[in-house]
């Protein structure tokens, strides 16, 4: 693949790269040679295989989409840690990015000066979905969310999720920045309507419901300012046909 099709993100858009946990051995190879020493050893102390795959398949992509961004090498891109664990790109370059995966299918998320996070779930049954509804939904939310016929509200449920995750992470806090604080409508578009304090005004965050993979559902939030969203889908060989480094 062309390394020019990796370009970094305007200061008005953000980035989303769509792509799979399920590589080939070769792929898998060569994505383990840019691993930090640390993340080798936290691929190899997971004992199932499966989540072995996986957290190799997701750091050596990232390594390499974001050192293109970078004009680094895999190897030399550096991620710190903020106060709650979110990772972070030191520098002068002001390129962030969140990620999220489910089963085999792992987004991207790549902007630059914004805060920024992802979520993606597949729609999977849930044994005690209003239960879990009824603790992590806003009144506002549950009252739409009872509203809709009982074979929609597994999928109602996930985008009022990934929403409020997007936007957790995005703040950086994760779930404790307290999720049934934070209200989003499901209208022709989804948005924020409320907020903890520490969010700032809900009409300065974007709100965007991702589409277009079955089964799953997923969403982006940022700040500040409108953004325009691009969407670069990669094949699962990717990394094989890559140029890139």
């Amino acid at each position: 693949m062309d390394p020019s099709a990796f370009s970094c993100p305007a200061t008005d858009e953000v980035i989303v790269w769509r792509l799979s946990l399920s590589l080939s051995a070769k792929a898998l190879v060569r994505c383990k040679a840019v691993l930090s020493a640390k993340e080798r050893m936290q691929a190899d102390k997971l004992l199932r295989p499966e989540g072995r795959r996986r957290l190799i398949a997701c750091w050596g992509q990232v390594r390499r989409i974001l050192g293109a961004c970078l004009n680094q090498s895999p190897e030399a891109v550096h991620f710190i840690r903020g106060q709650w664990g979110k990772p972070f790109l030191p520098g002068p370059e002001g390129i962030v990015f969140n990620l999220s995966h489910s089963q085999d299918y792992l987004l991207l998320a790549v902007g630059r000066d914004r805060a920024l996070g992802v979520d993606v779930e597949a729609i999977r049954p849930h044994a005690n979905l209003e239960r879990l509804a009824r603790r992590c939904l806003a009144p506002a939310e549950w009252k739409t969310w009872t509203s809709l016929a009982k074979a929609d509200r597994l999928t109602g449920f996930l985008r009022f999720w990934t929403l409020k995750e997007a936007l957790a992470k995005a703040h950086g806090r994760g779930l404790g920045l307290g999720i049934q604080h934070c209200a989003f409508a499901l209208d022709d578009r989804a948005r924020l309507l409320t907020a903890p304090k520490e969010c700032g005004l809900p009409a300065s965050w974007t709100v965007h419901e991702l589409t277009g993979k079955d089964n799953y559902c997923a969403a982006l939030c940022a700040r500040p300012g409108n953004i325009r969203v691009v969407d670069r889908c990669l094949p699962a060989d990717w990394i094989e046909n890559s140029r890139l480094c």
